[in-house]
């Protein structure tokens, strides 16, 4: 019975030490844009970067809209961080009244854009109508990804045409509601994105059916509260750090307890653990008792890191030297 309880205990302990690892960020909204298939004026180019909603659907009359986001990642994590997951919320504010439940899609953004400047006088909450902006410099439109300088390759917004996540929105009138998206692919996008910042162009939200009344109208950053955010789980290697370079006179003990031992590159982060640390010794030059030490720290979620440090025997300056080179 007492071996069984002490067995119970180890276990919960080790759990509580790998579910420490896990941090946790929301992230706001940097960039956002709404872009408009104007089909009841072919050709007509309108945006909205600072308006305080967001669009995915079509109006009663066919007019296609759809919705890009961006989040600061590489800003807000080290570089080194291990994205585990990732929701992605907004807060649906209204819908067109003759709108059904409807898949809604995130898709990665392939061609970099900017919010742009361009303003119409509509407001979330307010029932204000669809019509967007004219287009001013540097404004994203269904044709332009940089009003009037630079195209999509693709009308209406270059995206991976398989979608990051998708979710069943439901038919909605009043009150405001959150909706999540969340998917392992979203995690490996905010990961990429995180690893090449010069490369996060977002991500487009669209409705599956882009028919008729089928809009939905969505919070922007502009927005007075309920903004987009982005919900990350992460956490970090667990990276050690050897002592430096140590110059010892001949017959010195090299013990670790004389030589030091790693540390955590974060001492703050619990995934360290000491009895986790084991190291080999190998003979370097030809000097005598000189060695070359690594350490390997195998954590108790499965990382395994290493580093390694020289402990020269001789005092001799061109011979520590000799050894560094």
């Amino acid at each position: 019975m007492a071996a069984a309880i002490l067995s119970a205990f180890v276990l919960l302990l080790c759990s509580l030490r790998s579910s420490s690892q896990s941090l946790y960020t929301d992230l706001t909204v940097s960039e956002d844009v709404v872009i408009m298939n104007y089909v009841t004026e072919t050709g007509s180019d309108v945006s909205e970067g600072k308006g305080q909603g967001l669009r995915s659907g079509a109006n009663g009359k066919g007019d296609e809209y759809r919705s890009l986001l961006k989040f600061n990642i590489a800003g807000a994590l080290d570089a080194d961080a291990i994205i585990q997951t990732v929701s992605f919320t907004l807060t649906l504010n209204r819908a067109a009244f003759l709108s059904d439940d409807l898949n809604t899609t995130l898709h990665r953004v392939t061609t970099d854009w900017s919010e742009g400047p361009s303003a119409s006088n509509n407001q979330v909450g307010t029932g204000s109508g669809g019509l967007l902006a004219t287009p001013q410099m540097g404004d994203v439109t269904w044709n332009y990804s940089s009003f009037n300088t630079s195209f999509w390759t693709t009308a209406g917004g270059d995206f991976n045409a398989t979608s990051s996540a998708s979710v069943l929105v439901p038919e909605f009138f009043f009150d405001p509601q959150n909706v999540t998206w969340t998917d392992p692919q979203l995690a490996s996008d905010a990961q990429d994105m995180l690893l090449n910042p010069s490369e996060n162009y977002g991500w487009l939200i669209k409705n599956s059916d882009q028919g008729e009344s089928s809009a939905k109208i969505w919070n922007s950053g502009q927005a007075p509260n309920n903004k987009p955010f982005l919900s990350i789980t992460y956490r970090f290697p667990c990276t050690i750090v050897c002592p430096g370079f140590q110059a010892l006179q001949p017959g010195s003990n090299t013990d670790p307890v004389n030589t030091g031992t790693p540390v955590p590159l974060r001492p703050s982060y619990p995934c360290f653990f000491s009895d986790n640390l084991t190291y080999t010794d190998a003979t370097i030059g030809c000097f005598d008792g000189s060695i070359e030490r690594t350490w390997t720290h195998t954590a108790n979620n499965g990382d395994v890191t290493t580093c390694s440090h020289k402990i020269l025997l001789r005092d001799e300056k061109y011979e520590k030297t000799e050894i560094l080179t």
